[in-house]
């Protein structure tokens, strides 16, 4: 088959950073524009990019853009799309909807056309699809655009990750002001961890919170796929889904979490004031399976000092 057309979106000013890890990840025609990164790829490499992303919000996959200059006419090309082979009336869905425009004067209205068309033109006598908001069976994503002419066009995706990837699935609990997982990841690989932890150097963030940035930076020393522990993934409705091929990636990349090198991995110790932060904090990293390869007390920065190590990196999000 031809390789999928995605976009991956991101933070604005990640664009270069997630171009080059969609590199590593071997995607093909890597294009970087504004919060987005257009990119090809097999199913094999959409599937590792999935697992593998540490920067991308999310992975979509486009497929269909239709006019856009009236909310009837975004809702009757959409009925004429074949959305059965993506949707069927027994199961979930959700639409997210990016932009507005004098037609769409907020996303709550351009969702609601959206998903009036694609539950009308799968129903079957009664039976139609509902919306869950939580996890549907198929999430897709709905953006406003403006074509070579300038008209109102939509674009709709099926989004592969079933909603933003920067939740992981390990954290839980958060201190007052949470720092997304792929900022903190994009923070490391600014700073050029991924080099100084493969020289041995030590981490050290003496304002952990949740541990966010701890719990990233030893992911990335050990090479563990941060996709590892979501539970819910938008790839099933796809034609060219491969169950089995699927089910194996995800599988080595757990294989991956459980057979750590302990000795392998540098050392990342963090610390915080607030003892129930530090308690949020040892919790998140619990659940990530990494108690033994992160450190973290409850203690005053006046008080705190870096380990000793011939290299390292200090980072934090005071």
């Amino acid at each position: 088959m031809k390789p999928l057309t995605l976009i991956a979106t991101c933070a604005r000013g990640l664009e270069p950073l997630l171009a080059d890890e969609l590199h590593t990840l071997f995607a093909q025609d890597v294009v970087a524009a504004d919060r987005i990164v257009h990119f090809k790829a097999s199913p094999e490499v959409a599937y590792r990019v999935l697992l593998g992303t540490r920067l991308a919000n999310r992975i979509l996959w486009p497929v269909c853009v239709v006019n856009a200059t009236s909310a009837d006419d975004l809702y009757h090309e959409l009925l004429e799309h074949e959305w059965s082979q993506y949707l069927t009336p027994d199961k979930t869905l959700s639409v997210d909807f990016v932009g507005e425009s004098e037609v769409f004067r907020n996303s709550m209205f351009g969702a609601q056309r959206v998903k009036d068309a694609l539950v009308d033109s799968t129903r079957v006598g009664e039976l139609r699809s509902t919306v869950a908001k939580e996890h549907p069976d198929v999430r897709f994503n709905a953006v406003l655009l403006v074509d070579k002419h300038g008209a109102d066009t939509v674009q709709v995706a099926i989004d592969l990750g079933n909603g933003s990837l920067h939740r992981r699935g390990y954290r839980q609990e958060a201190g007052e002001a949470p720092l997304k997982e792929t900022v903190a990841a994009a923070m490391l690989v600014r700073a050029g961890w991924p080099a100084i932890a493969k020289a041995g150097g030590t981490l050290f963030d003496p304002f952990c919170g949740s541990g966010t940035l701890l719990i990233e930076a030893a992911l990335m020393a050990g090479n563990i796929p941060p996709g590892t522990f979501r539970q819910h993934w938008g790839v099933a409705c796809c034609p060219w889904h491969d169950e089995a091929l699927w089910h194996s990636l995800r599988q080595d990349a757990h294989n991956r979490l459980l057979n750590i090198d302990i000795a392998g991995l540098p050392r990342i110790i963090g610390t915080d004031v607030l003892t129930t932060v530090v308690r949020k904090a040892r919790s998140n990293i619990e659940r990530a399976g990494l108690t033994e390869h992160i450190t973290v007390e409850a203690e005053h920065l006046s008080d705190s000092m870096p380990p000793r190590s011939k290299t390292g990196l200090l980072i934090c999000n005071p």
